[in-house]
């Protein structure tokens, strides 16, 4: 059960990878010409003859130095020079994620899917950079198919944890200014970060806002009550802070609807919960949802969010998509419904 927030930043970050300084050369030899972007680093000699194991130590020394670019060089010979090492390829289409050069990250998770004998983790971590890769390349389509096979593969996603901090870091920050006067004004509310170490609904949801809004702040809440007082009191709580507020901020409610039932059974439950909460109707959408047995894992989160927008004057409500895993998958004996809601 999650909810969170959202604060919309007006900043334009301009980002560049400074060049290499290039690497000295015996006199009367002619300098070779730069490289066309992108294309992988080209490895000099010396880099080759280094042991395997200093060459990784030498790229965690150079990402600890702030240096990707050099930390890239030393993964790219190590992969030379042992091409079935999965871990180093995962590694360097992190880096070359970070330098803004997605061609050749997915080079690399290419060439590492077709490794022989990969875990059941390292598919998972390989599929999550995949995502990231489609995503800085522009193919949205691409990659929400990915992140959608991937969801329904691996619901727990805590193996992608770290990439998409990792991916999200300096353009989707905590607001503490946020977070401290929601804690003030909702006495419920406590630091956890135990809370967080296995929910993934905010990672699932950082990539789409990082594509739409670019700079962000944000304050993940876990919800751990159905309680419907005390979600009541959140939802005022957080409709206080926001007219407090001198930005905009985006409220979103993150659940999947009904689970693991036919297809033809969580549609009709899915239908009458997305009513409720089309019709603003935070205390019918906490019944429906008990009274009709909808496995509905974040229907705390959406009706503190209604509770929420009710207090800041929302009127309406759209339904902007529905689907369920089947659609996906082709299996409609087991599925997972998802519904996109847009409140004002």
């Amino acid at each position: 059960m999650k909810y969170w927030l959202i604060r919309i930043a007006c900043v334009l970050a301009l980002t560049g990878c400074a060049s290499m300084p290039a690497a000295p050369h015996a006199a009367g030899r002619a300098k070779p010409s730069p490289e066309p972007t992108p294309k992988a680093h080209a490895q000099p000699h010396s880099l080759l003859q280094m042991d395997p194991a200093f060459l990784y130590l030498a790229s965690q020394a150079a990402l600890l130095n702030d240096q990707p670019e050099l930390a890239a060089r030393f993964l790219a010979a190590l992969v030379v020079k042992e091409p079935t090492a999965v871990e180093p390829r995962m590694d360097l289409a992190g880096i070359y994620m970070q330098l803004n050069q997605p061609p050749l990250a997915m080079q690399q998770i290419d060439a590492a899917r077709k490794i022989p004998g990969l875990s059941r983790d390292q598919r998972k971590e390989l599929d999550m950079l995949h995502v990231r890769a489609l995503f800085g390349s522009g193919k949205v389509k691409a990659a929400i198919a990915a992140l959608t096979r991937l969801v329904a593969a691996h619901p727990d996603l805590t193996s992608a944890r770290q990439i998409l901090v990792q991916w999200l870091a300096g353009s989707g920050r905590i607001d503490e200014a946020l977070a401290a006067g929601l804690k003030r004004a909702c006495p419920l509310l406590r630091e956890d970060v135990v809370a967080h170490q296995r929910e993934h609904a905010i990672e699932v949801q950082l990539p789409f806002l990082q594509r739409v809004a670019g700079e962000f702040t944000f304050v993940p809440v876990a919800l751990g009550t159905i309680v419907l007082a005390a979600l009541e009191e959140l939802g005022e709580a957080i409709a206080r802070v926001i007219e407090q507020s001198q930005e905009p901020v985006l409220v979103a409610a993150s659940s999947d609807m009904n689970h693991y039932e036919s297809d033809s059974l969580t549609r009709p439950k899915d239908r009458r919960a997305i009513e409720k909460i089309l019709e603003l109707d935070p205390c019918g959408l906490y019944e429906t949802v008990r009274q009709h047995d909808i496995s509905m894992c974040g229907f705390a989160a959406a009706v503190t969010m209604l509770f929420a927008v009710k207090r800041l004057g929302a009127s309406s409500a759209e339904l902007v998509s529905y689907a369920t895993s089947g659609d996906v998958t082709g299996d409609r004996e087991a599925v997972v419904g998802y519904a996109g809601v847009v409140v004002r």
